[in-house]
């Protein structure tokens, strides 16, 4: 019985790196469910669907493939500059934008929320927002405030 989900939640911070940094995502079998393994012949366990994923198991799919569609549905996670806007020991920012698409990302990796103020370039300001995985944020003028669960990321983009 899994009694700590901060594995999970790490490997869910991992995946939403990989699918929102520049490049080509790439998950290895069993990793949009956070299956364990090791060397060969460990490396390839029988791929498990359904009721056989533990709730924790059940998380991570549901934020990657919520992941994959965002990425699908916003040019900007595909094609776009990346602008690094905030990096502290425990917390990092960058955005991404592309002609009219935009994606802020942003990562906690203290266990505890942590609110991050960010100053928005010129190019990020004046628009509005959404959150896509539940984190409270405010933006005034060019400020951006966002609270971010521990272990935490989110993808803000523009609403549509």
């Amino acid at each position: 019985e899994l009694t700590d989900s901060t594995a999970y939640d790490k490997l869910i911070q991992l995946n939403a790196f990989n699918l929102t940094i520049p490049g080509v995502p790439v998950l290895y079998y069993g990793d949009e469910i956070g299956d364990p393994g090791a060397n060969d012949p460990d490396c390839r366990r029988f791929m498990r669907f359904g009721e056989q994923l533990v709730p924790a198991e059940e998380r991570v799919l549901n934020t990657v493939a919520q992941l994959g569609q965002l990425r699908k549905n916003n040019l900007a996670l595909i094609y776009g500059n990346f602008i690094e806007l905030h990096l502290e020991r425990d917390s990092w920012a960058y955005a991404r934008n592309y002609f009219n698409e935009v994606a802020i990302v942003v990562f906690n990796r203290q266990t505890t929320p942590k609110t991050i103020e960010i100053e928005l370039p010129t190019i990020l300001q004046n628009k509005q927002y959404a959150a896509n995985f539940g984190n409270n944020f405010t933006v005034n003028a060019n400020k951006l405030s966002i609270t971010v669960a521990g272990n935490g990321f989110e993808v803000l983009t523009l609403k549509k």
